[in-house]
């Protein structure tokens, strides 16, 4: 008997699935409701195959497709409701990714051509359960697809750094442009009394200005902020100017933290949420992981530091396992990245691509 894990959002749709698939003699093992409960579920229960929906919350059929073939290799099978040009690009990006077979969708029990879908479905399901699949190891990111940049402007820049952060640091911050049109601010986890050596040390060598952020300070683009020793920075919506302010705050430590990336990505997600991007550098443990999260699912732009580059791949590893972390990429090419957007606020994906491609990692 062949031993389906069902990953589909639509509870309608689960129920339709069952009744074909248990018609056909097929059993359902498992059930997820989007990528990120399908992945520790596909790995414990080690199916035969994985039938996936394209379009679902937080981790789309490509993207589930694309970790489950480096993580747990398995059959897939996408089944999509439409062809959609853009469900199309995504199914065509999954079979990329190394998923075997895309299918539509059954339609209602009612349709008249509901007989015909469903024994497709099960043809396809029975022989593609049959396939061995390979793991596929994704030794470049940046050569992947960069699936969605979103094109609402952005309006200010968040990064956390800790373990091996200043050489990623150094690395991402030389190759910007002078002119970014976003302010950044920077938590980098470092011993109380080295900051301002630390920020001299940025100085040499970053395009705009570096300043430790003073409290009530309205923040200006093209400069870069660092978070004070003892103190979580975060900001404030300035109604005179539309802007941001410094907020410092000598409240209870974050994950032992102070300042706190968690804190620093929290008050962004409360103040700029979709207009920022948010980048997780080299570190250990899980600062900022949630925080980054929650700024993803409100329409972020979030990059973290790939485990090639990484001293530690601690909080990006993290931020990239659970999907908070849309891209994986060298400091460089988050340089790169930043560069573009800023220079032209809608940047085409396959320009991205097409850049990143190109680009030193």
């Amino acid at each position: 008997m062949v031993r389906v894990v069902m990953v589909e959002d639509s509870p309608v749709m689960r129920q339709l699935l069952h009744y074909i698939l248990d018609s056909g003699g097929i059993q359902i093992v498992g059930e997820a409701v989007d990528g990120e409960e399908a992945i520790p579920l596909v790995t414990r229960l080690r199916p035969d195959l994985v039938l996936m929906d394209i379009n679902m919350p937080r981790l789309n059929g490509y993207q589930t497709t694309r970790r489950l073939m480096s993580e747990s290799p398995v059959p897939i099978v996408l089944v999509t409701a439409s062809l959609d040009p853009r469900d199309a690009v995504v199914a065509m990006q999954g079979l990329e990714a190394g998923a075997v077979a895309v299918v539509q969708k059954p339609r209602g029990l009612q349709h008249a051509e509901f007989e015909q879908d469903a024994a497709e479905l099960l043809r396809v399901v029975s022989n593609m359960a049959q396939v061995k699949v390979v793991r596929r190891i994704y030794r470049d990111p940046a050569a992947s697809r960069m699936e969605v940049v979103n094109g609402r402007e952005k309006r200010l820049v968040v990064i956390g750094s800790s373990t091996g952060g200043p050489a990623a640091l150094h690395e991402m911050l030389k190759e910007l442009r002078p002119d970014p049109p976003w302010p950044l601010l920077l938590v980098q986890h470092i011993t109380r009394g080295f900051l301002p050596s630390f920020c001299d040390w940025l100085s040499e060598f970053c395009p705009i200005p570096v300043t430790i952020a003073v409290q009530n300070e309205l923040v200006c683009s093209g400069r870069l902020y660092l978070a004070p020793d003892d103190c979580h920075l975060g900001v404030q919506t300035d109604r005179a100017s539309g802007g941001f302010r410094i907020q410092l705050d000598s409240s209870e430590p974050w994950q032992g933290q102070r300042p706190a990336v968690g804190h620093l990505f929290a008050s962004a997600a409360e103040v700029a949420a979709g207009s920022c991007i948010a980048i997780l550098l080299s570190g250990m443990g899980k600062d900022g992981v949630a925080q980054m999260l929650q700024l993803r699912q409100q329409g972020a732009l979030t990059l973290a530091q790939d485990q090639a580059s990484s001293v530690v791949h601690g909080m990006p590893g993290e931020a990239l396992k659970c999907g908070a972390a849309k891209h994986a990429l060298s400091p460089r090419e988050i340089a790169w990245v930043l560069n573009e957007l800023g220079a032209r606020q809608n940047v085409a994906v396959s320009q991205l691509d097409d850049g990143l491609k190109g680009q030193p990692r």
